[in-house]
């Protein structure tokens, strides 16, 4: 059987990453405080399914700050790198988190999923990035920490 681009992502995304990730990164769960506060807030107000918040000790392989979500309809996590967790304040952390539940919450993620359905493309290369989880490099696209 050989799956498309998109359904590899899909598919991915949702049985995947929850047991590979942990393989390569450290998973904690983000301490109570402003961040934690906020970022709870934030996925109540949109009703996002929050099961569970980390950090990961990406720092370990990159200095780029980064946040992600990935999971089930019902059941998502979000994950946070700890570089976004040093570099930012807790309204910079609340701004990214807002930008990618954004995709989530006008569907975004949803269209582009279909729209890569609708799209033909060659079978999946051997390589593909993350594993299908939506990433937001934060330091280049929000320019949060200009040198």
């Amino acid at each position: 059987m050989v799956l498309d681009r998109s359904s590899f992502s899909i598919l991915t995304a949702h049985l995947l990453t929850p047991p590979v990730q942990p393989l390569f990164n450290k998973f904690t769960p983000v301490p109570e405080g402003e961040v934690r506060t906020r970022v709870e807030a934030l996925a109540a107000e949109l009703k996002f399914p929050l099961k569970h918040l980390y950090v990961i000790d990406g720092s370990k392989r990159s200095s780029h700050s980064n946040a992600y979500f990935y999971g089930l309809p019902w059941s998502k996590q979000i994950v946070l790198y700890d570089t976004l967790l040093e570099k930012s304040t807790p309204a910079e952390v609340e701004a990214v988190l807002a930008h990618e539940l954004g995709h989530w919450y006008f569907g975004t993620l949803a269209v582009g999923s279909v729209g890569s359905e609708l799209t033909p493309s060659p079978p999946l290369a051997p390589a593909h990035d993350r594993a299908g989880t939506h990433a937001l490099h934060s330091d280049h696209l929000l320019n949060l920490h200009p040198q």
